[in-house]
């Protein structure tokens, strides 16, 4: 896939250093896209500095509503055929640069999905991500030509997203939160809260997990298992907040749904 077919999109609310992803977005993408949350100031494209590649910046100044709708308004400046969908705590790993570059999509493909490798105060997870699962697959680079649907609020779908025809590349993105804990925490509660208010009371038994699960966290990945199992309870307090209107007792949550 040539440069000038790709427009990377990244979505940004705050004053994260997004030095290093663009670097690494002006290596296979002619333009990048920047959607900015406008209630958090402006963005300055001095921040950015100018690649090996010259790379075309487009900036949209947008005040953060939804993310389907946060998306679909970067999409839309959108030069290239194809879009690249990362997140500002992301890093593509040279193996997945690679993957793009070389790609040839059949006419059939409408999008591709590639997993996530987890990361928590630097150091790789084994078991869980901070939210939702590293087993989720949502297509991240897709033909300009696709909207997102207005819900779910997380996990976006395209319009049409049954029809779509998706393929998964075997590179992966490297997540890397740099948040505080009590920002990853607040994040989580606010990520179940969405999830509720999209599932609209239908979270099924595949959101539910057994309070031993939490211990495997730990088991599995020591302070940072620890660490990921209080973002699950956060998550799951929220969700559960959010669907019954009331307050839980600390021995709740632990039965409350889990993601």
């Amino acid at each position: 896939m040539k440069r000038a077919e790709l427009s990377g999109l990244v979505l940004t609310h705050d004053q994260r250093d997004i030095t290093k992803l663009h670097g690494q977005l002006s290596t296979i993408c002619g333009q990048l896209i920047v959607v900015h949350d406008s209630r958090f100031g402006s963005f300055s494209e001095t921040l950015l500095p100018q690649p090996s590649v010259r790379t075309e910046v487009t900036v949209v100044e947008r005040a953060f509503d939804t993310f389907p709708r946060q998306r679909n308004a970067g999409i839309e400046k959108a030069l290239g055929a194809w879009v690249l969908s990362v997140d500002s705590d992301e890093l593509i790993t040279d193996e997945l640069a690679s993957e793009i570059s070389n790609l040839e999509p059949s006419p059939s493909t409408d999008a591709f999905s590639f997993r996530r490798k987890e990361y928590m105060f630097g150091r790789p997870l084994s078991i869980a991500a901070p939210c939702g699962s590293t087993e989720t697959l949502h297509p991240r680079l897709f033909r300009a030509g696709n909207r997102y649907q207005e819900t779910p609020l997380i996990h976006e779908r395209f319009i049409n997203n049954e029809r779509l025809e998706l393929a998964v590349l075997s590179g992966k993105l490297e997540h890397l939160p740099t948040e505080s804990l009590a920002a990853l925490y607040k994040k989580a509660f606010q990520y179940g809260r969405l999830r509720a208010q999209s599932a609209e009371g239908r979270l099924g038994s595949d959101h539910k997990q057994d309070a031993s699960k939490l211990f495997e966290y730990v088991l599995k990945d020591g302070f940072s298992g620890l660490a990921i199992a209080g973002l699950k309870v956060a998550q799951a307090l929220g969700s559960a907040t959010q669907t019954t209107g009331s307050k839980h007792r600390g021995a709740d949550i632990l039965t409350a749904r889990l993601g």
